[in-house]
């Protein structure tokens, strides 16, 4: 990935939502959206993605490789029981979420490996091997 590049890929309705969380913290709520945060290592062999997710199931989100991109999508409920009045303050974030990560390297898409533990997502990318150029005879 190079690293001039900007990693996620915004969508319109995701820019909304950042400018909104800007001006209004306390929004993101209620528009549904929120993004996990994510940080990237990049070594000459992978790419490791380690996502901030806490208080969900693993079954609560998807990893997906599209094309040339890493998508990472989930949702997380409202629990049941925080419905109940009272509430003096609220920040913790539900809703959908999705990040996603262009990788301008190939990579080897049957052995990317997810592991979910302690809230943290963490995806390994293995690169491929660098593509090797030859030079053809013109006869």
């Amino acid at each position: 990935m190079s690293k001039s590049t900007l990693p996620h890929t915004w969508t319109p309705f995701e820019r909304l939502s950042t400018m909104m969380e800007d001006m209004f913290p306390a929004a993101s709520n209620v528009l549904g959206s929120w993004a996990p945060l994510v940080d990237i290592k990049e070594t000459e062999k992978e790419f490791v993605f380690l996502a901030e997710i806490p208080g969900m199931n693993r079954e609560n989100f998807e990893v997906e490789l599209v094309g040339d991109t890493l998508v990472i999508r989930g949702k997380r409920e409202e629990a049941k029981e925080d419905k109940a009045e009272g509430w003096i303050r609220r920040e913790r974030h539900v809703g959908t979420f999705m990040r996603s990560f262009r990788l301008d390297t190939p990579v080897k898409q049957d052995m990317i490996e997810a592991q979910y533990r302690d809230g943290i997502l963490q995806i390994t990318v293995p690169k491929a091997e660098a593509v090797k150029t030859a030079r053809i005879v013109i006869k």
